[in-house]
């Protein structure tokens, strides 16, 4: 059935105001247009690619990071959420970069890779400041939250507390 004006549309579907019945319409159609536009966007969130980076340290300090203090008293009890990360928060300049898979089956596509803006403070998971490492490889892994700041999660928690105090989390690469 096509409604060519006013009246028919009103002949169908009673005496309901059409410009009230216009407004569910466009709320109907943003509502689809953002659900597909989320689930293309999720889709390409598995293929992007990691960043490796060669750093040059000029400072170092052992740190741990943990969302223990974060937490409320009956949650802090779960092992599963409760998080400790032992490394080094270590001040350095970028001396390559490149792109790099983030796990070991992961299927990349080097085509979405974007050279990151990255600080000049890094905090290093897995690194300790006793081996005076002068140059080190570490992997910038990629963080998707879409609840910033929950305690709970582990990348919303790193990315909104690397915000916070002005660090980027990476991982040491061991090879």
């Amino acid at each position: 059935m096509f409604l060519r004006s006013k009246k028919d549309f009103q002949r169908s579907f009673g005496n309901i105001k059409v410009y009230s019945m216009n407004k569910y319409i466009k709320v109907t159609i943003l509502l689809l247009m953002s659900s597909t536009t989320n689930a293309k966007f999720a889709i390409g969130v598995f293929d992007t690619p990691c960043e490796e980076l060669k750093l040059k340290i000029t400072s170092c300090k052992e740190h741990i990071i943990s969302n223990k203090n974060a937490l409320s008293t009956s949650l802090q009890k779960r092992k599963d959420i409760v998080f400790s990360k032992r490394g080094a928060l270590v001040t350095a300049t970028i001396m390559d970069r490149k792109a790099t898979k983030c796990y070991e089956k992961h299927k990349m596509k080097p085509e979405l890779y974007r050279p990151g803006k990255f600080k000049s403070k890094f905090f290093i998971d897995k690194l300790s400041c006793k081996n005076n490492l002068l140059n080190v490889k570490v992997v910038k892994p990629n963080f998707y939250c879409d609840t910033p700041g929950t305690a709970t999660i582990f990348s919303c928690y790193i990315s909104s507390l690397g915000r916070q105090k002005g660090f980027e989390y990476t991982v040491l690469k061991i090879k």
